[in-house]
């Protein structure tokens, strides 16, 4: 297998040639990262991953094909995952994969250009419902990790919950996942407290402080990356809680700056794929297979990354020689997939590829631990 790269300050193209012939079919990938900014580090090692899962496929069933990826920088600005979304498009891109937070912003040009998104680095539950005829999730939603949370709640015997919710769709989500699971286990929350939209950190300080009044055993926060990280440090200082929750996206994001990993200390992460050094996960030992030659280290984003890429991969095998956009969604909502253990299943009426949660919590040193 010949590879060949390019890294410009916006893109980077790796041309992966799954057979050694004059005149191989090109079916362009694109993808759409934080390559730079604050959470460079994160969107690079995802990349490092996806190119790693695409590296595998030999092509499509016997299909001569060169796979090209076409990565672009979004500095996790959602009006710039639009421009690339539609970039890719007229590059003539089959499928898309990655983005974010904001991701949003790319569903007008996916309906207009009839393009599949292949997995997006999004808990987000507007962009799961109602189901987008062109957008996969191959991570579990917030709901689900809402839900998670109240099962590792009653798994570690705490029963006096306070949550701290923003006035959005993350908060809704998140609230609504939390109400079903805590009915189930007869739990009933000693506080909710929610923030309006615009709140400035004198309402986040003072909405934490209500929520603590009943001396809480464990406080869940629902809310963005920057209010998250200003409620962290107030509990922090009030002592609030023996155990503090935060969804995924934000931990992950506070995690990769400084001082959010600082104030996550102690706090509690799900996580939507298997630990990337637990070997005893067929995915995890693939992944590890393919990073350690190239050199890439084992992290939760290169492992996301590499799970794309795998999926990509078999949506475009099971296409054979007819590869399209509609035939990629088509493939994806025939039949389930499974890549390393890890399954998912999709239909015209579910785009929720997986529901699989885990729960970490930060370390001293700033590392998540099972």
């Amino acid at each position: 297998m010949a590879r060949t790269a390019r890294l410009g300050p916006l893109s980077l193209v790796l041309a992966l040639l799954c057979a050694p012939v004059a005149a191989a079919e090109r079916v362009l990938v694109g993808a759409s990262l934080p390559l730079s900014g604050p959470l460079a580090g994160h969107g690079q090692a995802w990349l490092r991953g996806l190119q790693l899962g695409l590296g595998l496929g030999p092509g499509s069933e016997g299909t001569e094909r060169t796979l090209t990826l076409q990565a672009l920088d979004d500095r996790a600005d959602p009006a710039q995952m639009a421009r690339n979304a539609q970039s890719l498009a007229e590059a003539g891109a089959v499928a898309l994969t990655g983005f974010g937070t904001g991701a949003e912003t790319v569903l007008p040009v996916l309906t207009a250009q009839g393009l599949p998104l292949v997995g997006v680095a999004s808990g987000s539950e507007a962009l799961r419902e109602p189901v987008h005829p062109w957008v996969f999730h191959l991570r579990a939603g917030v709901q689900d990790e809402a839900g998670a949370m109240v099962i590792h709640l009653d798994l570690v015997g705490l029963t006096d919950v306070a949550t701290v919710s923003q006035a959005d769709v993350l908060g809704q989500a998140g609230r609504h996942g939390m109400r079903s699971e805590l009915a189930r286990y007869a739990i009933r929350p000693v506080a909710q407290v929610e923030l309006p939209v615009q709140a400035d950190a004198a309402a986040v300080q003072a909405a934490v402080a209500q929520a603590c009044t009943p001396q809480p055993q464990a406080l869940v926060l629902m809310l963005e990356p920057v209010r998250a990280l200003a409620a962290l440090q107030q509990a922090r200082q009030l002592g609030c809680g023996r155990l503090r929750y935060v969804f995924n996206e934000v931990g992950m994001r506070l995690l990769a700056q400084p001082e959010g990993a600082q104030a996550l200390k102690g706090v509690v992460v799900p996580q939507l794929l298997p630990h990337p050094s637990q070997l005893g996960s067929p995915l995890v030992a693939a992944f590890q297979r393919a990073a350690g030659p190239a050199g890439v280290a084992p992290s939760y984003a290169a492992l996301e990354g590499y799970l794309h890429g795998r999926v990509l991969v078999e949506a475009l095998a099971r296409c054979g020689r007819e590869v399209s956009r509609r035939c990629v969604a088509h493939t994806l909502e025939s039949r389930p997939l499974e890549v390393g253990g890890y399954r998912l299943s999709f239909s015209p009426h579910d785009h929720r590829g997986s529901h699989w949660v885990d729960m970490t919590i930060v370390t001293a040193d700033g590392r998540l631990r099972r």
